[in-house]
């Protein structure tokens, strides 16, 4: 047998003490395999949780998004994502004391981020929201829930006063509440920031509509117009203001253009043969009660109005020669037939 020499390593001659020392040695470097490990346990999870969130199926995001925030406790981004699952979850139920068990548990995980950072303003307007949603869930605890919420919608916006969302959020909420000038310093602050945030300035325009400036509000509406057409409801709104002001005319235009775009927009459309009505056009009322019938052929609600506006604008003929033409391409078209009677 060879004899082993000084220099060379044998577990044999190892002595209790370097056991020791090896044994921590192996547990520290499986720690820290483990703990390099976690972030991308915490990665996957969050990612699999994020994408069943987007398809709001939010039991699955739920059980992800926990073990995201399992493996990697310290990511607010994984605790916030979790919260707004609850949230999802509370929202596709009718059980209002369930409901709530998961509004309480996505409030705690953003009490839980605000312990990480507390000045970040995000966690603070989602617990705003929620509190929002408990006031309307719980009527006898409004005026507290309310307060609570407004009181996160504050923060927010002081921890993050340059940033115009939180500023806009907060104007929005005293808005709600009819604090019409707390909320008109906060939406001019917004546009002082950055004009191009058209809801502010719509929405100081509701405000001029509500304390009866009309020329103001119409300003502000013609105002957004001309820098975005497309804008949420501006047709509608500056109609509507147009029409308060007595001037129908020029109201029609932008109804005219909201119902082209939504061709099924009955209020629209029973809105526009008010206008046209008063203006004496009745046969673009026929033409609009038309479009209403063709909207819900099986109902005969517009059959007679759209025979009498044919008869009142002066072309019976050739509304009914147009229904006459209509028939042979659509033979089997009931609807045409009744229309058709009812002309002659």
């Amino acid at each position: 047998m060879m004899a082993i020499r000084d220099d060379e390593f044998s577990l044999s001659r190892l002595k209790a003490k370097h056991w020791s020392v090896l044994a921590v040695a192996v547990v520290l470097a499986g720690v820290g395999i483990w703990q390099s490990i976690l972030p991308y346990l915490a990665e996957r999870h969050y990612r699999d949780g994020f994408n069943f969130d987007a398809g709001n199926r939010f039991k699955y995001a739920v059980e992800e998004l926990e073990l995201a925030v399992e493996y990697a406790p310290w990511e607010t981004q994984y605790i916030m994502a979790l919260g707004k699952a609850y949230e999802g979850l509370a929202d596709q139920t009718t059980d209002i004391p369930v409901k709530l068990e998961y509004l309480n548990k996505a409030l705690n995980l953003y009490f839980r981020t605000i312990d990480l950072d507390v000045m970040n303003p995000w966690q603070h307007n989602r617990v705003a929201a929620v509190y929002m949603i408990m006031a309307d869930l719980i009527p006898s605890q409004r005026a507290e829930y309310t307060q609570k919420s407004e009181a996160a919608i504050r923060r927010a916006a002081d921890y993050d006063h340059k940033n115009p969302l939180f500023q806009l959020n907060l104007a929005y909420y005293l808005h709600r509440s009819n604090r019409f000038d707390e909320a008109r310093k906060y939406y001019e602050l917004v546009l002082s920031m950055d004009p191009n945030i058209l809801e502010a300035k719509y929405n100081l325009a509701d405000i001029d509509r509500r304390e009866g400036h009309l020329d103001k509000t119409l300003k502000g509406y013609l105002e957004i117009y001309a820098i975005n057409k497309d804008f949420s409801n501006i047709n509608i709104a500056i109609s509507g203001t147009y029409i308060q002001l007595g001037q129908v005319a020029e109201a029609v235009p932008y109804m005219e253009d909201e119902v082209k775009r939504r061709p099924d927009f009955v209020d629209g459309l029973k809105t526009l043969i008010s206008m046209y009505q008063t203006l004496g056009n009745y046969s673009r009322v026929t033409e609009l009660y038309y479009q209403l019938i063709m909207l819900n052929p099986g109902s005969k609600e517009y059959y007679g109005p759209f025979a009498a506006a044919a008869k009142a604008s002066g072309k019976r003929a050739e509304t009914l020669a147009a229904l006459q033409q209509f028939k042979v391409a659509n033979p089997n078209a009931q609807v045409l037939d009744e229309l058709i009677a009812l002309l002659k």
